[in-house]
């Protein structure tokens, strides 16, 4: 079993500094640890750059993901015509910072809330993130900013969001079975659909904003009037699946609506 080798206190101080620059040196030192042949030195260089490529600002976490996916155990083929740099007594790929980029997606921004998240559905224009929590709450969180904008709530967890094509309403729907929409700029409450006392998550609005469909725990998949909560059609699909009726699992519209 290898112990990983404990980071030195100047090594710990890189990786926790505030400025970005000061965190990629101390990422660039975990590659020379992970190309060093030293086993304890290389799990320890792999826990940490797989730690800052999963929390960091995108640029410090390509770096790492990039030199995390690169670095093993044993020394790789390099293949011809690559260039390479020497790192100790080994030689390593020049990293292709593009490429990097583009095979290996950053973790942008982690959002952590005090309740559990139940639902999460991104605004058209991708600005907004709505966040549906396990007491009730609906929220709006500014993507890049994390700032919070609407907040809505309902009795119980809010398990369906959805938002409407054009950003301007917000679905919601809890356990119950009660399904609201909601202005999504003054967070006024434009329509009530009352519980049906069934537990329906998936939601989906029509392309043009004046249909809203639910499906859940019943098998029944339902079309509602946006504008006026009444229902327009409903599409069941029973079926015996231990004993029981099968979940309608997903929901959507086709683009022309029909």
């Amino acid at each position: 079993m290898i112990t990983p080798k404990p980071l030195p206190e100047s090594l710990r101080a890189g990786l926790d500094s505030p400025h970005p620059r000061i965190r990629i040196g101390a990422v660039t030192e975990l590659g020379d640890w992970l190309a060093s042949g030293d086993p304890a030195r290389m799990a320890t260089a792999r826990l940490h750059l797989e730690e800052v490529a999963d929390s960091d600002i995108p640029h410090v976490a390509h770096a790492a993901r990039a030199l995390s996916d690169t670095g093993t155990t044993a020394e790789p083929a390099v293949p011809a015509g690559t260039q390479t740099e020497s790192v100790g007594s080994s030689k390593r790929p020049i990293l292709d910072r593009a490429t990097a980029t583009r095979d290996a997606p950053a973790l942008f921004r982690t959002v952590r809330k005090s309740q559990p998240l139940r639902a999460v559905a991104f605004s058209p224009d991708s600005r907004w993130l709505s966040l549906g929590d396990s007491v009730g709450f609906a929220r709006l969180e500014e993507v890049t900013s994390g700032t919070e904008g609407l907040m809505v709530q309902h009795p119980g967890p809010v398990l369906g969001l959805a938002f409407s094509q054009d950003g301007r309403w917000l679905a919601t729907m809890d356990e119950a079975g009660t399904a609201r929409i909601w202005d999504a700029i003054s967070g006024k409450e434009h329509l009530a659909i009352p519980s049906r006392g069934v537990e329906d998550v998936q939601m989906a609005f029509a392309p043009d904003g004046r249909r809203l469909a639910t499906g859940g725990a019943d098998g029944i998949a339902r079309i509602w009037d946006a504008s006026y909560g009444l229902e327009q059609l409903q599409v069941s699909e029973f079926w015996e699946e231990a004993g029981r009726a099968a979940h309608v699992n997903g929901l959507s519209f086709s683009p022309d609506g029909r």
